[in-house]
């Protein structure tokens, strides 16, 4: 059974249910329609009956976090980040929550809010081409999507302090040396490797699977929806800063400018 082709499509299949981020001509940068359909998916996965979700994105970016032009557009930056954090927070609490068991399949960059999520599911599959990045820095902005939390918990406070502080970019290696990915496997083996580890937890633990996560969650996340309600007031002030709308702006033009440039095909 298929979900309808939107921001978000679905696909369920006996105990695995596949949620895909679908915006690829914008890096799957999330916006606030995206942000509730990834809701609605996380809702639907339950309801289905299924064990396991496995996440992934269509296009080269698994996601390239909030979607910074609309951002640099708003008439009330503070409001619409507020806004957004807020419905992007709900949908990544309801997937820290549930009993479904996610697997991430990371193929390219996940950058701040994107790299949130991949830190939300439970086992993390990347590609050699996966990227992490915290990328709030270059816009003036502060950390959200639970990446305050998440990030210290997984490679310790200093080195999230300084990734989030300098935007450096972590490799798939690196990553998984750290402890945020949990297997590397080649590109084209992505899609058939996490469907087959999503089949195996789900046949080995059954019904357990879902209290295990439960049971580790709650012992490490006790503060996490205290955190959540911090970021999203937090990046709210910092939109509103003259910093902030500066580079914002800055970020767009540049987006501009790339979208006006010549091709490789067409010439210089």
């Amino acid at each position: 059974m298929s979900g309808a082709v939107g921001r978000v499509r679905s696909f369920h299949d006996g105990d695995i249910f596949r949620v895909t981020l679908n915006r690829p001509e914008a890096g799957n940068a999330v916006d606030i329609d995206m942000a509730l359909a990834l809701q609605d998916a996380v809702a639907a996965g339950e309801a289905s009956g299924a064990a396991v979700m496995v996440l992934d994105a269509a296009g080269g970016v698994f996601c390239a976090g909030g979607d910074v032009a609309a951002m640099a557009r708003a008439s009330d930056p503070g409001r619409f980040l507020e806004r957004l954090a807020g419905a992007m927070h709900a949908a990544l609490e309801s997937m820290a929550r549930s009993p479904l068991f996610v697997v991430a399949a990371v193929d390219g960059a996940a950058a701040g809010g994107g790299f949130g999520l991949a830190l939300t599911a439970d086992y993390l599959i990347a590609t050699p081409r996966a990227r992490f990045l915290t990328a709030y820095a270059a816009v003036g902005l502060t950390p959200d999507s639970g990446v305050s939390s998440l990030l210290a918990r997984s490679v310790g406070m200093h080195r999230a302090l300084a990734l989030a502080a300098t935007g450096r970019v972590l490799a798939a290696e690196e990553a998984r040396d750290w402890g945020i990915v949990s297997e590397i496997v080649a590109s084209e083996d992505l899609t058939e490797v996490a469907a087959r580890r999503a089949g195996g937890l789900a046949r080995t633990a059954g019904p357990a699977l879902g209290e295990t996560k439960r049971l580790i969650r709650e012992a490490a996340e006790t503060m996490y929806s205290v955190q959540l309600v911090e970021e999203q007031r937090t990046i709210g002030r910092a939109a509103d800063t003259v910093h902030a709308q500066e580079r914002l702006r800055g970020f767009l033009n540049r987006d501009a400018l790339a979208r006006a440039a010549p091709t490789s095909e067409q010439g210089v």
